[in-house]
């Protein structure tokens, strides 16, 4: 019975995520991302030309000091070769203090940072690091990514 319940909940996982290309997160320091901590993350090859969303997460607990987080996403690819780099400001609460996102002992908010159109056989990397003054930030536990299709319609495989 285990089993079965096991291959069901795998079944469903699968058909939540075909639109993904990648989802990972990268854990930092427990005692907090330090600015000098660059995350990285490897884009696969694909196997056809599309057009790709790059969302960007944090994952936190409820004591983050500040309201949002400035960041840097840096990603390369090869196959051709292309090069960009972008400045992200993701908010973790509002203006009384009230964190954002969804989660009970750690938060997690997530943003979309751009469209990425990959070619065929194309593959990268990705580098994440934060540009606060502070030169550790406290309470951040993991930084991750998600890359999917722009042509990916949830609403098919949401039940709507």
């Amino acid at each position: 019975m285990k089993n079965a319940i096991w291959g069901i909940m795998c079944l469903a996982m699968v058909g939540c995520t075909k639109g993904t290309l990648v989802h990972r997160y990268e854990k930092v320091s427990p005692q907090g991302w330090e600015r000098t901590d660059t995350l990285c993350y490897e884009l696969p090859a694909v196997t056809k030309q599309q057009e790709c969303l790059l969302s960007v997460g944090l994952r936190y607990k409820n004591d983050f000091p500040y309201e949002g987080i400035w960041i840097v996403v840096e990603g390369k690819t090869e196959a051709p070769s292309a090069y960009w780099c972008d400045t992200l400001y993701l908010r973790t609460a509002d203006e009384n203090g009230t964190a954002l996102g969804h989660g009970v002992t750690l938060m997690q908010n997530s943003i979309p940072l751009k469209k990425i159109r990959l070619e065929d056989g194309q593959h990268g990397r990705l580098r994440i690091w934060h540009i606060m003054h502070r030169e550790v930030m406290p309470s951040i536990r993991e930084v991750g990514i998600r890359l999917e299709r722009s042509d990916y319609d949830r609403h098919l495989y949401a039940g709507k």
